[in-house]
């Protein structure tokens, strides 16, 4: 099989394996302790240098606790609201939003609005 051919294959999913959705959850530790020893193995395109820079963004942050505000905006992108209302609503310019929902995507780990909707509900984090 060519080299190439590697990436073009997908696995098939085994109970055994945790998805890389949770992968960064597993990377923590919650009690501060020195992270243990942990393999990350995939094929080649499957992420694992984007997942990584994540984790070590992560704790070189120290503390990725959303602030008061990054809450108020997460729990607004929850509604049917768009982009410029929430802006209009919380008195900050459309970009300001977007920064603040960039900010809210990397502490939380996710890509689109509707997956930190996702894991601000499994975290507790939105009271609806």
């Amino acid at each position: 099989m060519p080299l190439l051919g590697t990436k073009l294959h997908v696995p098939s999913p085994r109970r055994e394996l945790v998805a890389r959705s949770r992968l960064t959850d597993r990377l923590r530790t919650p009690d501060g302790a020195a992270p243990r020893l942990v393999l990350v193995a995939a094929p080649a395109g499957f992420g694992k240098t984007t997942l990584l820079s994540q984790w070590l963004a992560g704790a070189a942050a120290g503390d990725d606790q959303l602030s008061d505000r990054e809450l108020e905006v997460l729990r607004l992108l929850a509604t049917d609201l768009t982009g410029p209302e929430i802006a209009r609503r919380l008195f900050v310019s459309v970009n300001t939003l977007r920064t603040h929902t960039k900010h809210i995507f990397t502490k939380l780990a996710v890509n689109t609005r509707r997956a930190a909707v996702r894991r601000a509900d499994e975290l507790g984090l939105t009271q609806r």
